[in-house]
């Protein structure tokens, strides 16, 4: 039994989209700039428990993996501990290009500001298939103990708040 054209031209298009759907991730080419020394940059990775120290240098700047994906940037809040000294973190709301990606981010502090950068890191294993489809996360960030400063935090650009230590 012959299927008609519109089906095979139908099936032919589900399958590239499955096809394309876990290689949609690119290599970073771009090479590191430089960063001006009061920069702080900071990589950290999801379920991680230590705290940045905003006054301890970094002797090299981390970077995010070789192969990032897109973070859909929501929308964010700022969390403000009350303790000695202040400890503060953002919690993040988006979603992941598939429910196999991970988020992660990368934290640059300046004197008086404090950049957030989501990305994703988009599962590595070949023989596992992953739909693309838009898995909505959060994720809660954290930003360090503050003991003296007045400090703006951005998310992917977005002003979320500022706080004063």
């Amino acid at each position: 039994m012959r299927r008609p054209r519109g089906m095979r031209v139908v099936i032919a298009l589900l399958t590239a989209l499955l096809l394309g759907a876990c290689a949609g991730a690119t290599a970073d080419t771009t090479a590191p700039s430089t960063a001006p020394s009061t920069v702080t940059p900071v990589t950290a990775q999801p379920g991680s428990t230590t705290l940045p120290d905003p006054e301890a240098p970094i002797a090299e700047p981390a970077k995010p993996p070789a192969v990032t994906g897109p973070f859909f940037y929501d929308h964010a809040d700022l969390n403000i501990m009350e303790s000695y000294p202040i400890q503060v973190s953002v919690t993040v709301f988006g979603a992941t290009p598939t429910p196999c990606d991970t988020p992660g981010w990368r934290i640059e502090q300046a004197a008086d500001e404090i950049r957030v950068e989501m990305y994703t890191i988009p599962l590595n294993d070949p023989a596992t298939s992953c739909v693309a489809a838009l898995e909505d996360v959060s994720v809660t960030v954290p930003l360090g103990s503050f003991t003296e400063g007045a400090f703006d935090v951005y998310v992917d650009g977005d002003l979320v708040g500022s706080f004063e230590a």
